[in-house]
């Protein structure tokens, strides 16, 4: 009904919003805190109705009953309603338990044969070489007249005859030297189209290396993940973008030598030095629909077996609602060793940021209270492990600090921002979340990048560990702007020094990039 107990006639429309991963959190501004205590949450859910704009709520006596999958399964979970205050939806509790109903444990049956036997042909990386490029056609110098004042009478005609003749020559090469720079033109063009080329053979090459991989550890992990899980993992692999890391830099070096810059200019060619996202569209059409179908029919099982959507757990919570608006299934976590933690900004942008704290043992997720360039968490159990991540835009683009730390009493902890993406981050706020995180389907190897001043010369040393092949060391300064890059087939020896000698006093951030896509970074503080 309406606040003043009118009924709607015409249609009513429920929306309906789903909170139960940290990045979902993020986005709704919510977190897992009351006024004085920390909770640990089960899921969060929006539930809102409205007619004709306006704001309809529950008729007294009645509710409405939700059903939702069990995202972690504990005693003592109860209803709670949100109410927004200050941008943040604080929580009041209603001493109402939320109930569980279990479904029988009958896991979907997937048929990856089909997927599994897809003959992806030969997949051979591309290659381009080039030939020296010609010399391009340069014309003669124009001649210009001797001067009268220069020279006089036998001399001045000698002169003279020797101009008309070097004029001739002149006037007669032109013609000649527009046809030769034709021909080098077209001979530009012709390698600019082979690298644009050469660049799509490269993005397919290793789309299909990726996706070929990914079938091969679907069918490694088909016994020891759940088939659902593995599909849905597939599915979301193949219909996003990818990162392609692609310097074409060398190529057009390889191309055009000492002309590269020259041609670069002249025909405004776009030359990518870092990675960049790719979306591949047309690509194994039948294999993309085979995953579309079996994911499909993965749903449709699970609806009927279940009454909803979604693999995550096999029970769901049951309650019963008379307010619209956010709800939470959550539990008190009662510990009595409290503490605060206040956070600053190390390298003091000076920019207006956010502030989240997530509990590695604890399903809960804290939004610090912003105080200027600090934020203050309040009421935190003591004892806790914890990852703090704090994000902010600095020109258009993220930025992001993150800190693992275990919470003492009364503590302050600087932040240190460096350039990031979206992915990154949506990565650091779901890796300590159990239900979300992408476990590693494979030990990774671990990426070992020291650094030490020399302190008798303006240079540091970059020692880089790994099987991998090291692609690029890049220095940022703490804006984001590339301050030194050195292409990993320079480096010979494992030790590589580098020259600080025109780089300004300050905290740099030194990012070292392999060739199996993964990064690893360290700060360098530089003191002339």
């Amino acid at each position: 009904q309406f606040a003043d107990g009118t009924l709607p006639e015409g249609e009513v429309q429920l929306e309906l919003i789903e909170s139960f991963s940290y990045t979902d959190m993020v986005s709704q501004n919510l977190s897992t805190h009351t006024k004085d205590e920390l909770l640990e949450t089960g899921g969060m859910i929006y539930v809102n109705a409205t007619a004709d704009g306006k704001q309809l709520e529950l008729i007294e006596g009645k509710s409405i009953e939700l059903i939702f999958p069990v995202q972690n399964e504990e005693e003592g979970m109860e209803l709670f309603y949100g109410n927004e205050e200050d941008g943040i939806v604080s929580w009041t509790a209603t001493s109402e338990s939320m109930r569980t109903t279990q479904v029988k444990n009958d896991p979907l049956e997937v048929d990856f044969t089909s997927i599994l036997e897809y003959d992806f042909g030969i997949i051979e990386k591309p290659s381009i070489a080039f030939e020296d490029m010609p010399a391009r056609p340069r014309r003669m110098k124009k001649p210009f007249p001797p001067s009268k004042q220069l020279y006089h009478g036998d001399k001045y005609d000698e002169m003279y005859k020797g101009y008309e003749a070097s004029l001739k020559a002149y006037n007669e090469q032109l013609p000649k030297l527009a046809a030769a720079e034709q021909l080098w033109q077209e001979e530009v063009t012709r390698r600019v189209d082979a690298i644009e080329d050469f660049k799509k053979e490269v993005t397919e090459f290793k789309y299909a290396t990726k996706l070929y991989t990914g079938v091969r550890t679907l069918e490694k992990m088909k016994d020891r993940r759940a088939p659902v899980e593995l599909l849905a993992r597939l599915f979301s692999f193949v219909n996003k973008p990818y990162t392609l890391n692609l310097d074409q830099r060398i190529t057009y070096m390889n191309a055009f030598g000492n002309y590269t810059r020259e041609i670069v200019d002249e025909r405004k060619l776009e030359v990518y030095q870092r990675e960049h996202l790719v979306q591949v569209k047309n690509m194994y059409p039948e294999l993309k629909k085979m995953i579309k179908e079996a994911r499909t029919l993965a749903r449709e099982q699970e609806y009927a077996r279940t009454g909803k959507i979604g693999s995550n757990g096999l029970a769901s919570y049951v309650t019963g609602i008379n307010t619209l608006g956010w709800i939470n299934c959550d539990r008190f976590t009662n510990n009595r060793n409290i503490t605060d933690l206040t956070v600053y900004q190390e390298n003091d942008f000076k920019l207006e940021a956010k502030y989240y704290m997530i509990f590695k043992n604890i399903r809960s997720l804290y939004q610090g209270k912003r105080l200027k360039n600090t934020a203050v968490f309040e009421n935190i159990p003591a004892g806790e492990d914890v990852k703090i991540v704090s994000v902010k835009v600095v020109d258009q683009k993220p930025y992001i600090a993150v800190v693992n730390h275990t919470l003492d009493y009364d503590e302050k902890i600087g932040l240190t921002y460096y350039p990031s993406s979206l992915q990154e981050i949506k990565e650091e706020l779901n890796s300590v979340d159990p239900i979300y995180r992408e476990e590693p389907q494979e030990r990774q190897e671990e990426k070992s990048l020291t650094m030490f001043p020399n302190p008798t010369s303006d240079d540091f040393t970059v020692n880089v560990e790994s099987e991998a092949d090291l692609e690029s060391l890049e220095v940022y300064d703490m804006q984001g702007a590339l301050v030194k890059r050195i292409n990993g087939t320079a480096i010979d020896e494992q030790a590589e020094r580098v020259s600080v000698a025109d780089m300004c006093n300050g905290v740099y951030v030194v990012n070292a990039k392999f060739s199996d896509g993964e990064m690893t970074s360290d700060r360098i503080v530089v003191q002339h």
